[in-house]
């Protein structure tokens, strides 16, 4: 079971660059967030059992000025917590969690400047074409510096393969190489597709399991399976059964 474990930062200035996410004297990698939200999560629980116990302990008290006076205290503290959950119950921060259970908060004195960050970096970690530099200062009623880069597009070239010139290569990624030649004979409209394979053929030559159990999961989600049948790419469809269905 995770434990999840909330930091707070005010006032903090975070830049985003490609994916990275860099603030004071912290770093997270967009691979290892888990979920991104707007909300509120202090722990607004009231220790009802220690008040009961507290509540108990008053009555008890060695005399009637005792007990009043114990009472006095559980009310204040009562209404003080009161005081500090309605304060709090409405604030809206950006919050970040990470695979380990960690909970980085980000809080603005603005409403709608922390809405427009939150579409911000969705929008960021959505981008499959080019990056932003993006700098997003929570000071004040906040402010973002956004620079987009143009990531220069590779053309889609032809690519002819030799299999005797692979054949030391694994039979998978042998199949995988003639998949892709037969995506690079077609339009840019694959463009996707061939991304896909060519991902899943550095996933397989650096033997990355859970990254290939993703990529043929797409590849049965496009149909892709359809064309290893069809050009016989039997070690191919032999390990996306393995990595999917028996995984």
């Amino acid at each position: 079971m995770i434990n999840h474990t909330m930091k707070r930062f005010k006032n903090s200035m975070i830049n985003i660059n490609k994916n990275t996410f860099k603030w004071e004297d912290n770093m997270i990698q967009i691979p290892n967030i888990s979920r991104i939200w707007v909300g509120n999560c202090f722990k607004d629980q009231l220790p009802v059992h220690l008040y009961i116990i507290l509540f108990f302990i008053a009555l008890s008290g060695f005399n009637q000025a005792v007990r009043i006076i114990l009472l006095i205290i559980l009310i204040t503290c009562l209404l003080v917590w009161i005081a500090w959950y309605l304060k709090r119950k409405d604030i809206k921060d950006i919050n970040i969690e990470i695979n380990t259970g960690i909970i980085f908060s980000f809080a603005s004195n603005n409403e709608d400047f922390t809405q427009q960050v939150y579409e911000l970096i969705i929008d960021h970690l959505a981008k499959k074409e080019g990056y932003s530099d993006i700098n997003i200062d929570f000071s004040g009623d906040g402010k973002i510096d956004e620079i987009t880069l143009e990531v220069e597009e590779k053309p889609i070239t032809k690519e002819i393969i030799n299999v005797q010139s692979v054949k030391e290569t694994s039979p998978v990624i042998i199949d995988l190489q003639k998949l892709l030649a037969k995506y690079a004979d077609k339009s840019t409209d694959d463009k996707d597709t061939l991304e896909l394979i060519e991902n899943t053929i550095m996933l397989t030559q650096f033997s990355d399991n859970e990254g290939i159990k993703q990529s043929f999961s797409e590849f049965i989600k496009k149909g892709l399976i359809n064309d290893c049948n069809e050009l016989g790419l039997y070690s191919l469809i032999e390990a996306i059964r393995k990595a999917v269905y028996n995984a």
